[in-house]
């Protein structure tokens, strides 16, 4: 029986948790609260209202292993293209170029790669006659990958127009690998700032840890009372704000 094009496809703009991954982070914001009620109120009755920022952190977590994801889209994305521009180089239609390319990352990438299950997803449908910008497309529009959103949009046209579709896919490729190379030139650059922007980051609540431990009643004015509750409420905002502002300095997109 044949798969139908409209099977339910991988949409990486989200992210599936199996029960191991939640449960860890899960557990890792109920360790990252519990250490916020210890520092700043040392108090179990203010505990369950610090409880919504484990849903906080498992988002962040959510947020950091789709990006992760779509970088390795990305880059696995610049193989392809390699490879369909010397299948079609070699004489391969575009129907024939796909099926090389997913032979291609197979080797390269790994079968449990997402490009090359994409690749032989594509590869099974053009065999019942989909066309191939059309699944080109669908992937694109899933895949959430700029780089890859626009190549679909050249692919479709150059079919329409008749291009030298060789050519654009290197030149894609070429252009993606420049985007790639860059990116990790920023990052080595700004790899001490990150460090450091870390190491600035753990710094507040290693000092109170410090005094906690150094002085065990330096700060009990600041604990049990609502001054001191409206006191370490304001900084700890302060400090979250400055975390957010300090990781926005160090990321640069391109």
């Amino acid at each position: 029986m044949k798969k139908k094009s409209s099977e339910r496809r991988i949409n990486y703009s989200t992210w599936t948790w199996t029960k191991g991954e939640l449960f860890t982070a899960i557990l890792s914001g109920a360790g990252l609260v519990s250490l916020i009620d210890w520092l700043f109120y040392r108090s179990l009755v203010l505990l369950p209202f610090l409880s919504p920022f484990v849903l906080v952190w498992v988002r962040l977590i959510r947020k950091d292993k789709i990006a992760r994801r779509k970088e390795q889209l990305n880059a696995d994305f610049q193989v392809a293209l390699h490879s369909l521009a010397m299948s079609l180089k070699a004489g391969y239609s575009v129907e024939n170029a796909f099926p090389q390319a997913a032979q291609d990352l197979r080797m390269l990438v790994g079968e449990n790669a997402p490009m090359y299950l994409e690749f032989r997803w594509i590869t099974s449908q053009i065999s019942i006659r989909v066309p191939p910008d059309t699944l080109v497309s669908d992937f694109a529009v899933r895949s959430g990958v700029e780089d890859i959103e626009n190549f679909a949009e050249v692919f479709a046209c150059a079919r329409k127009s008749g291009g030298n579709l060789a050519a654009v896919l290197q030149n894609t490729a070429d252009v993606i690998e420049s985007k790639i190379e860059t990116e990790k030139a920023i990052a080595s650059t700004l790899a001490s700032r990150q460090f450091e922007q870390r190491i600035m980051s753990v710094m507040p609540a290693g000092i109170i840890l410090y005094m906690r431990l150094a002085s065990p009643g330096y700060l009990d004015c600041l604990y049990g009372n609502a001054f001191g509750v409206i006191i370490m409420t304001l900084c700890l905002t302060v400090y979250i704000l400055a975390i957010l502002w300090s990781q926005r300095l160090v990321h640069i997109e391109i």
